[in-house]
């Protein structure tokens, strides 16, 4: 586990996302941000995965499927099998106690998906440890930014394949 400071973050973050829609990218990363809603007493999660990347997964997961997250007439099956796979390789867990995910919904921007889930919780959690091996199966040099965001101090793990836990503390 690396700890990242905030200018590898924003580095690693603009020459991994932005720019056109490419077949093959020099990077293959997915970001997840985990903030804590006090008020909801929720923890508020989005994940970004390169729309190929996932697609590529999803088609191999899912072989007599037709896989395309890009197409609104195809969006509620996808939807379906985005949220399969998402909860089979993200799990968190606040304290001892298992974290459910609910599901929001996905959209897609620029050449990324984003994922979006709710996690309600009890009380504040005082850690958070979360195991995210997205992608993994898809390239040995898969990574997974996490930020952590609780009392507006957040906190950046990059894991590298295959190693894919972290625990984060108040």
């Amino acid at each position: 586990m690396n700890t990242l400071s905030f200018l590898q973050v924003i580095l690693l973050y603009l020459s991994s996302f932005g720019g056109a829609v490419i077949a093959e990218h020099p990077y293959y990363v997915t970001v997840t941000d985990i903030e804590y809603n006090r008020s909801a007493s929720a923890l508020e999660i989005s994940i970004r995965l390169f729309t190929n990347d996932i697609e590529s997964v999803l088609k191999k997961k899912y072989p007599k499927k037709r896989i395309d997250l890009l197409t609104k007439g195809d969006k509620e099956p996808m939807e379906q099998l985005l949220d399969a796979y998402v909860k089979e390789h993200v799990i968190l867990q606040a304290g001892t106690s298992s974290v459910g995910l609910n599901y929001i919904g996905y959209e897609s921007k620029d050449d990324c998906i984003y994922v979006y889930y709710e996690a309600l919780l009890d009380r504040e959690p005082a850690s958070l440890t979360v195991t995210n091996n997205l992608l993994f199966e898809y390239k040995k040099e898969q990574i997974s930014i996490i930020h952590y965001t609780i009392e507006k101090k957040r906190q950046s793990v990059r894991l590298n394949n295959p190693e894919d836990t972290v625990t984060f503390k108040r």
